[in-house]
């Protein structure tokens, strides 16, 4: 095997190993290969055992196998020696090798049985155990055999030189474990990376360290200056390093922070320091202007601050000031300490300015403060300002102090302005008061509208600030009469008009007639306010009527009473029955006129006659038309098979019929056919029968038949025939029966199919696919066996044939046998091998054959449904014996090699591939398989070269790098000469040898081409530099050519002359080339601090030469000199120490403070290092404080952090919002903040908070003194009134939230809300009587009057009727006595007066029942009417007490029977005669029908709506519950609320006689539920009919009666929906449903509850 060691750990690369043989332990001394067995006779073991022990050899280890031996003791007593049940101690390694102890061996009748329970294993040399050290797993073997309890020691170093330790294996039982004291050390030799300072270094221990172990290293080891040790540990053969320990020096450039004064500054140190040492530095160093020393200590690299001297410096020196552009050189007496201030007047800086200026000693430099100083305002100072549309500009008249204030005229800046102006100086700057206004000139002009006109008007003179002139508007415009004014308001032009436009001829005013849309224009101009009228056939010849037009200040306008008629051309369609129909007018006709004509004039197919109607230009037709059927009218019916088509014989009136015979129609047909007419479609209504005749079929399927099959006669209608199912066919059993049903031919079968020898069944075996056919006929359920091998000889077993309804089933009991010398594929050693089988072989029998020639042994074959597969197999690979030979072949080289020794099958042999061909490298493998030798070279390969993409070749005097490929040993890459030099031809080409590339140039030759741009050029020194220089075109050999100094190198200057010599070969004179000067102007750009410039030469320079330029020549702000020098031409950078820096006050200066960037200039010029004071004023207006500009490299830098921006004072501002001005206060301390409003304040509101009369948001800031006011307002809202839930309500009530809240009597169309200008209005509720009040929304309020509202009054009435069978109805219904009766019963019955009842008696018709029939008899009809009056302070009291008093009224007449109504009419009767003192008739009275019909409440001549029934139903005020009993139903009454009118109670009774009659009847079933309600809300109304019961008594009593006593009524017919028409034009429809039984009373109301959801039902079972 290969083995590597890689970092101290080895692993096996390659294993080669294979198993060895063994030493026989017997007799025969001879080897036995690995995997080969012998046998010893048990006699050897001992002289009692018979049989063989088996012995077999794996990997030089023998194993035995004693299970075979046998004791051969005697089963008699004759032999002494040997008796049954004899027992001997046997040597357990004697039976097996791989046991020790022993074993007892006891003879049981001649058999001699081994106990060998008491045998221990042990473990045989060779066994293996992994073992881990330092995480890597070892594979240790056992160097000797150990017995079960032993142990083998070892050393740990004989794994691996690098651990330490021992090891121990023991064994038990067989079984090894390991006591494992190994461990790894660390190497001298090894490295570790170890982190100092940032940087990895690489150190070794000095000596070997041992497993938790450490040492120590030098950190100057690692890093030379550095001190301290690195400490070194191991841990199981890994070093780790810690550099802790070393500490470094402090290097030159170190960067260090110092802290004095109150300032933090950054050093960096001019020296080294060592690691506990200290350095002195300057404290200027660290800040400019502070003198003193700072002492600095190094620790580890990092240096701090020690301590320090540090004070800043003072000054001495004159000092500048600038102000207002003037710049003065101000003197100190004496030298002033830093922080200590002078004062000089303003004036000494700019005579222009007044106050002092405060300068502050700040680390050496004078630094200004000119806050004091202020300017005053010049003659030459302008102010801009603005009048009206004027632009102006105004200066002092004389010089201004600050604070002064001068007043002029405001003519004085403009002719056309009138009033004064006040001027004001504040810090140099004017300020305006102006009360400057315009007057008007005559080129000033406004414009108005008259009408359609547009007058434009200007002043006829010049016009002074409000005056006034009047002028005629047809002056401006001649279509337009009056007067105008025109006012002079700030320069603008207001005109006030009082002109008036008429109308002229060519006006045109739209005009909708339907179907009409024309235009009408007058006939001739029309004066504003006059009138026209107008014939409107004069319009359209369609229309008829009057209109009249009307001019309105230049717009006409038209009130038209026009109606369309209708022409004969005008159509109106309608269907009837079948026919679509168009009708016409004969003639024109008039709105509203009618014309009749014949139905027939329009299809010939109609009767009757139409109506055509004329409503408004629309035509409509009221229809009495019906259809007839013609005599070619068509219908089909079917019978039986049988398609039957049918007519009339004549033409049939609708509703006609008639009828046929069958026959008439078919022959083969019976019975009648019924022909009808309904609404002109032709109906036939058949009641025909058809035979079955003989050629009709029907199908049969027996499977597998299918068969049609035919009567054998004609067969009546209902009839039947039975037949055999063979007559149908012979392969059937069974019986079936023909049927006729109505033409239709049927069969039912009871036909089952036997198996014929004909019929086929195919099953498959194993692999082939056979059929199976009857031995003779199978009748349906037979069945037989045969054999299988009757259909082949490979087949096993039997076969069942069934037969089943025709199908030949079979049941498959065959096996498939193997066939003889069948070639098997067998798996053996993992490859797979063809093995031929012997004789034939039955299903799952068994074959022993030898194994194949490769391998010895056996192997047993077996058969499974046809396929032999390997059963078992004991076959071994052959092995390669010693002295087989083969011959190795590599590349061209071949050697012949011999085994030594035994090669085990798929043994091998490594060899190096040198061995046979030296120019290869690798290794190759002789590998035994199956007892032949074969190579392995796939490893071997000829040393190769590797590719290189850049192998330099040169050829000539050019090397160009060519890319070659990867070539093999001895392998060649062609290249071609002039590829690497274009001047050689051939080709060369480069060669591996043994790895090594080599180029061969040989064969390059080169040629006579002149001397060419890219050939071998010639050199050229110019100063200390030399340049390879190449013609830039061919040129031929003897020619010169010139090249430019300048093109070789930059800055030189000539021209020198080279010439081409022989073979490329060129020479030149190289000393005519000279370096260039610098011309004058010429520049280089240059930077100091953050100013910029280029600094030019005066005039030519040689090369090497300087000038001086003036600094301020690059930028203004650099001052001294610097000092320019010339270098070939260029101008070298140079040193800008000498120029100093100064910020210049012309430049401006960018401060940043309040959240924003403002440009400034600062008072005077600034040096590098100092700075000034200025105040924040100048900067920013609107702001307090001094800010310091400091002068850094030429920049300016700002500390504004004393600048503070100014408060907003309170100011008014206007607005306007929808064409209105507001004046707004805009005020911190009202809107959230405080006042003055700080800046930065900042706050979003709703616009409500500066006007009621607004909404919307705005955004008001305060910035630096000035409020930024970003409105975005609109005019308010007014909010829809709400509605009060009490009466106490007013137009001022408002909620809690503003709202305005209206009493309940008042309603309004205002919606959800309206905007300003809009109207909207204001009326009575319902149930209350006023005129309707206009209001309008005036931003946000409502303004307008309420109405006078009185409450309407409310009445109910119930209306019904009775049928009575009397004996002499004529005479009842001429007698007074009798109409008294009957009011006066109705009056008890109902709990009324008897004046609040009104009958009428009448004869009418009765059906009644006689023995033998119905007959018609002469019936009294009684009709009443009940009216009660209802007395309430609201609407909805009147309406609780009217529906609890019309229920209960409704109630009472429904609850009595018919026989106690009849008793009550005679006993009224008789006493009506005894108070008159008149003789009665005797009359027999019977109530057949009566109807009470639903309740109606009036109120001014409206209905009230049956919701608000239900609204005091769903009250708190009382619970009921309803009984299920019911026989009425309650109408659902829908009513559409309507304007008010003050109508007489006569009208209202007749225009609302309908709806009572609906109402009545609905109320009128209320049963339980509805009476308990009407008593509960009628009980006031009621209270003074029931005496002195108190309220509490009767309503108990009230329940209990109506819960105990449910009404039953007659059934009555239903009733067709009545609609009845109010004043108003509006319609309430009433629909009464007087229901037959429980279950329609139930569906008959369905009634919208307006106390719920929208669109929820509430049903009620009454």
């Amino acid at each position: 095997m290969d083995l590597t060691c890689t970092d101290g750990v080895t692993s096996l690369v390659r294993n080669a190993c294979y198993p060895g043989p063994c030493t026989r332990t017997d007799m025969n001394t001879s080897d036995v290969d690995s995997g080969d067995n012998y046998t010893v006779d048990c006699a050897t073991v001992s002289p009692l055992l018979l049989g063989d022990v088996f012995v077999s050899c794996y990997a030089g280890v023998l194993t035995s196998n004693s299970s075979g031996c046998k004791g051969h003791c005697n089963a008699s007593q004759s032999d002494s020696t040997r008796l049954h049940g004899q027992m001997e101690q046997l040597s357990c390694r004697a039976l097996d090798s791989n046991f020790d102890g022993s074993a007892n061996g006891t003879c049981v009748n001649g058999v001699m049985s081994i106990d060998s329970s008491t045998c221990v294993p042990a473990c045989p040399s060779g066994q293996t155990i992994v073992v881990s050290v330092a995480g890597v797993s070892h594979t240790v073997a056992l160097q000797s055999r150990v017995s079960s309890g032993n142990l083998e020691q070892k050393q740990c170093s004989s794994i691996d030189a690098t651990y330490y330790g021992s090891l121990g294996l023991a064994c038990s039982r067989g079984v090894i474990s390991a006591n494992n004291s190994c461990h790894k050390k660390c190497l001298s030799s090894a490295s570790v990376q170890v982190a100092i300072g940032g940087t990895s270094y690489a150190v070794s221990p000095s000596a070997d360290i041992l497993h938790s172990q450490s040492g120590q290293v030098a950190c100057s080891a690692a890093i030379a200056g550095y001190s301290g040790s690195i400490s070194l540990s191991c841990s199981e053969g890994v070093l780790t390093a810690g550099g802790t320990g070393c500490l470094a020096y402090c290097a030159a450039g170190t960067s260090a922070s110092v802290t004095f004064s109150g300032l933090t500054r950054s050093v960096v140190t001019p020296m080294q320091i060592g690691h506990g040492s200290t350095g002195i530095l300057d404290c200027s160093s660290a800040e400019a202007g502070f003198n003193g020393s700072l002492t600095v200590a190094c620790s580890n690299g990092q240096v701090s601050m020690q301590s320090q001297t540090c004070f800043e410096s003072p000054c001495s020196q004159p000092y500048q000031v600038q102000l207002g552009g003037s710049t003065s050189v101000l003197q100190l007496g004496a030298q002033m300490k830093h922080g200590e201030s002078i004062s000089e007047e303003c004036s000494a800086a700019n005579v222009a300015y007044d106050g002092n200026i405060t300068a502050t000693c700040i680390k050496g430099s004078m630094v200004p403060n000119y806050a004091a100083c202020v300017p005053a305002c010049l003659t030459s100072s302008q102010l801009p300002f603005a009048v009206g549309s004027y632009q102006l500009t105004v200066s002092p008249d004389s010089r201004m102090a600050n604070g002064e204030v001068a007043q002029k005229q405001c003519s004085s800046v403009n002719a056309d302005l009138e009033g004064s102006l006040t001027l004001r100086c504040v810090m140099g700057s004017l300020s305006l008061n102006s009360a400057c206004v315009p007057s008007c000139l005559t080129s000033a002009q406004t414009s108005f509208t008259v009408g359609i006109h547009t007058v434009v008007a200007r002043p006829s003179t010049r016009m002074a600030n409000g005056a006034s002139e009047q002028q005629q508007c047809a002056d401006s415009n001649s279509n337009v009469t009056g007067t105008f004014t025109l006012r002079c308001e700030s320069g603008s032009v207001i005109a006030e008009s009082h002109c008036a436009a008429s109308c002229l001829k060519s006006y045109q005013a739209p005009l909708t007639v339907n179907p009409y849309t024309l235009s009408v224009s007058p006939q001739s101009d029309m004066a504003n306010g006059s009138s026209n009228q107008v014939q409107c056939a004069s319009v359209h010849a369609g229309l008829e009527g009057t209109l009249t037009l009307g001019c309105q200040w230049g717009k006409l306008s038209i009130e038209s009473n026009c109606a369309a008629s209708c022409l004969t051309s005008f159509q109106a369609p309608f269907s009837v029955g079948p026919y679509d129909v168009i009708a016409s007018p004969s003639s024109r006709m008039l709105n509203g006129s009618s014309e009749e004509q014949d139905c027939s004039d329009l299809n010939m197919g109609l009767e009757g006659n139409f109506t055509l109607r004329c409503q408004q230009g629309t035509l409509t037709v009221d229809s009495a038309c019906e259809p007839s059927c013609p005599a070619s009218a068509q219908a089909s019916f079917t019978v039986g098979s049988y398609n039957v088509t049918a007519s009339p014989d004549s033409r049939m009136a609708n509703g006609a019929s008639a009828q046929k015979q069958c026959s008439a129609l078919k022959s083969e047909l019976s019975g009648t056919v019924t022909l009808r007419c309904v609404q002109g479609y032709f109906r036939l209504e058949p009641s025909c029968a058809a035979a079955c005749l003989t050629s009709y079929t029907a199908p049969l399927v027996a499977t597998p038949y299918t068969l049609s099959i035919s009567p054998n006669s004609t067969m009546a209608n209902g009839s039947s025939e039975k037949k055999e199912c063979s007559a149908v066919h012979p392969g059937l059993e069974g019986n079936l029966t023909l049927l006729c049903d109505w033409g239709n031919f049927t069969i039912e079968s009871g036909c089952v199919a036997s198996c014929l020898t004909t019929f086929q069944a195919p099953f498959t075996v194993g692999t082939y696919n056979v059929t199976a056919s009857p031995d003779s006929r199978m009748a349906n359920g037979s069945s037989y066996q045969k054999q299988c091998s009757t259909w082949n000889k490979l087949f096993g077993g039997n076969l069942t044939l069934r037969c089943d309804r025709g199908n030949v089933v079979v049941d498959n009991r065959c096996t498939l046998g193997c066939p003889a010398n069948n070639s098997v594929s067998a798996s053996l050693d993992g490859s797979q091998w063809h093995v031929v089988t012997g004789a034939a072989m039955a299903h799952n029998s068994t074959q022993v054959l030898d194994c194949p020639s490769n391998f010895t042994g056996s192997l047993t074959m077996q058969c499974i449904t046809g396929a032999a597969s390997v059963l078992s197999q004991k076959c071994v690979p052959l092995p390669c014996v010693a002295g087989t030979s083969t011959d190795l072949k590599l590349g061209p080289n071949s050697r012949r090699y011999n085994a030594s020794a035994l090669v085990a099958h798929r043994g091998t042999v490594d060899m190096n591939c040198s061995y046979i061909n030296e120019t290869y490298e690798g290794s190759l493998v002789v590998e035994c398989m199956y007892g032949v030798l074969g190579i392995n070279s796939i490893q071997c390969a000829g040393i190769p070269c590797d590719a290189s993409p850049g192998f330099n070749v040169q050829v000539g005097w050019k090397t160009l790098p060519v890319a070659v490929s990867r070539l093999e040993h001895s392998a060649r890459q062609n290249l071609s000469c002039s590829r690497i030099n274009s001047e050689f031809a051939g080709e060369m080409y480069m060669r591996c040898d043994g790895g090594n590339l080599l180029a061969d140039t040989s064969t390059c030759v080169q040629m006579e081409v002149g001397c060419l741009p890219a050939g071998q050029g010639f050199s050229v020194r110019l100063a200390e530099s030399t340049y390879l220089l190449h013609p830039s075109s061919p040129v031929d050999a003897g020619d010169s050519w010139q090249v430019d100094c300048s093109s070789i190198q930059n800055g030189w200057v000539g021209t020198l002359n080279a010439t081409c010599g022989s073979l490329g070969s060129i020479t030149a004179d190289d000393s005519v080339c000279a370096p260039k000067s610098c011309s004058a102007g010429q520049g280089i750009n240059v930077t100091r601090g953050v100013l910029r410039g280029v600094a030019s030469l005066p005039s030519t320079l040689a090369h090497g030469e300087m000038a001086s330029v003036a600094c301020s020549s690059v930028d203004e702000g650099l001052q001294g000199n610097l000092q320019l020098s010339c270098n070939l031409g260029q101008i070298l950078e140079p040193n800008l120490s000498t120029c100093a820096i100064v910020c210049l006050r012309a430049r401006p200066v960018q401060a940043t403070f309040g959240g924003m960037t403002h440009t400034a200039f600062s008072p005077a010029d600034i040096d590098d290092g100092k700075g000034l004071w200025m105040p924040c004023q100048d900067i920013a207006a609107n702001h307090s404080g001094d800010a310091l500009l400091e002068c850094k490299g030429g920049r300016v830098d700002v500390d504004a952090s004393r600048c503070m921006p100014l408060p907003c004072a309170s100011q008014m501002r206007q607005i306007s919002v929808g064409g209105i001005d507001f004046q707004i206060a805009l005020n911190g301390s009202k809107l959230g903040g405080q006042s003055p409003a700080v800046s930065g304040f900042n706050v979003s509101l709703g616009c409500e908070v500066l006007s009621l009369n607004l909404a919307g948001t705005f955004k008001l800031t305060c910035l630096a003194g000035t409020f930024d006011f970003k409105p975005s307002c609109t005019l308010a809202q007014c909010p829809a009134p709400g509605r009060a839930s009490s009466s106490q309500s007013s137009l001022s009530a408002v909620d809690a939230s503003g709202q305005l809240i209206l009493n309940p009597r008042f309603e309004h169309s205002c919606g959800a809300s309206l905007a300003t200008d809009q109207t909207c209005r204001i009326f009575c509720a319902e149930g209350w009587r006023g005129a309707i009040q206009t209001w309008r929304c005036n931003m946000g309020f409502f303004t307008g009057p309420l109405p006078t509202c009185t409450l309407l009054p409310v009445k109910v009435e119930v209306k019904g009727s009775h049928k009575l069978e009397v004996s002499n109805p004529t005479a009842f219904v001429k007698d007074p006595l009798a109409k008294r009766g009957v009011e006066r019963q109705i009056a008890r019955t109902s709990g009324v007066e008897e004046s609040d009842v009104n009958a009428t008696l009448s004869l009418a018709e009765s059906s009644t029942l006689a023995s033998g029939g119905r007959r018609l008899a002469t019936a009294v009809k009684v009709d009443y009417v009940i009216v009660q009056r209802v007395q309430a302070e609201s609407p909805e009291e009147a309406q609780g007490l009217a529906a609890g008093l019309g229920s209960q009224i409704s109630t009472s007449l429904g609850q009595a029977s018919d026989d106690d109504m009849a008793a009550e009419i005679t006993q009224a009767i008789a006493e009506v005669a005894r108070e008159t003192n008149v003789v009665a008739s005797v009359y027999e009275v019977k109530v057949l029908e009566r109807v009470v019909q639903p309740l109606a409440i009036f109120a001014g001549g409206r209905s009230m709506p049956i919701e608000n029934i239900t609204a005091l139903e769903n009250s708190d005020d009382f619970n009921v519950t309803t009984t299920s009993t019911t026989t009425t139903s309650l109408a659902a009454l829908q009513n559409e609320s309507s304007s008010n009118h003050d109508t007489s109670e006569d009208e209202e009774n007749q225009s609302n006689l309908p709806l009572i009659l609906g109402f009545v009847a609905g109320i009128s079933v209320m049963a339980c539920f509805g009476f308990i309600l009407g008593v509960y809300c009628g009980r006031r109304a009621v209270r003074r009919e029931r005496g002195a019961e108190d309220e509490e008594t009767w309503n108990k009593k009230a329940l209990r009666e109506a819960a105990e006593s449910p009404v039953p009524l007659p059934p009555l017919e239903p009733q067709e929906a009545s609609t009845g028409t109010r004043e108003t034009g509006e319609q309430v429809v009433v629909q009464n449903i007087l229901g037959q039984e429980d279950s329609q009373a139930s569906n008959a109301l369905n009634r919208q509850n307006t106390g719920g959801s929208e669109g929820s039902v509430k049903r009620f079972l009454i």
